[in-house]
């Protein structure tokens, strides 16, 4: 129930974000999709939009959504909110400093958990920074899938948690920055997928493993599509000690 009610909440508040809903929600689940991937997709790039724009009303409206969001004292609730709406818009709300000051309580005590995470990482790596590069299309494609498969594979097999694999990859941050890329739009979706997973956990844990068996099956089925795709990495060094 807490989902259908978390998400209905957008367009309740949020009227003009309707017709985004339902073109998120009606292929999939209908109110019951995952909530992550719901508000990854419908608020959290309006959000970003609006501060974008300055727009500073509907701004202190979101925030005040958020704040409200937050203070039902739900876990789950507050999941999303951390992780598909604050930390997806960590990078924006870290350069644009009069948006703290439009916090609420909450808020600010999630934010600052978060940059203070994302702060003190950065610092502990900035004498140990491993570089991945990679400059073709298909090979960033095919790195992806493989990585899918690898922490399924882990997740399966118990040895990572799926809030590790989140970190890693599942999260709305990871498929927002590869639509920006035009990374094929099936993975995209894989990776979507993924951010369901601790929605199952949570919801259907019954139908947990039948779902990383089905991504996990979509993935290598597109990484067999790249068998005969040349690659160029004999031509450089796809690993760099970035310092």
């Amino acid at each position: 129930m807490i989902v259908e009610e978390l998400n209905r909440k957008i367009i309740e508040v949020f009227p003009n974000l309707k017709s985004k809903y339902l073109d998120e929600v009606n292929w999939q689940e209908g109110d019951s999709t995952g909530s992550h991937v719901v508000y990854g997709d419908v608020f959290t790039p309006y959000f970003i939009n609006c501060i974008e724009e300055e727009n500073i009303d509907e701004v202190k409206k979101l925030f005040k959504f958020i704040e409200d969001l937050l203070n039902m004292n739900n876990a789950y609730v507050k999941d999303v909110v951390t992780l598909s709406v604050l930390e997806s818009s960590l990078s924006i709300l870290k350069h644009d400093e009069y948006l703290q000051d439009l916090m609420g309580q909450e808020t600010s005590l999630v934010y600052n958990r978060l940059k203070k995470s994302y702060d003190s990482l950065n610092q502990s790596e900035k004498e140990k920074n491993l570089k991945i590069n990679l400059d073709d299309s298909k090979e960033i494609e095919r790195f992806l899938l493989i990585a899918i498969i690898g922490l399924l594979e882990s997740l399966q097999c118990d040895a990572i948690s799926i809030n590790e694999i989140d970190r890693r990859l599942f999260s709305p941050y990871t498929f927002i920055t590869l639509e920006e890329m035009k990374v094929k739009k099936e993975i995209i979706e894989l990776i979507k997928d993924g951010c369901l997973l601790e929605d199952f956990e949570s919801i259907i844990p019954d139908k947990l493993d039948d779902e990383i068996i089905r991504i996990k099956e979509e993935a290598l089925s597109l990484l067999k599509g790249y068998k005969n795709i040349q690659s160029n990495l004999d031509t450089y060094h796809w690993l760099e000690n970035d310092r």
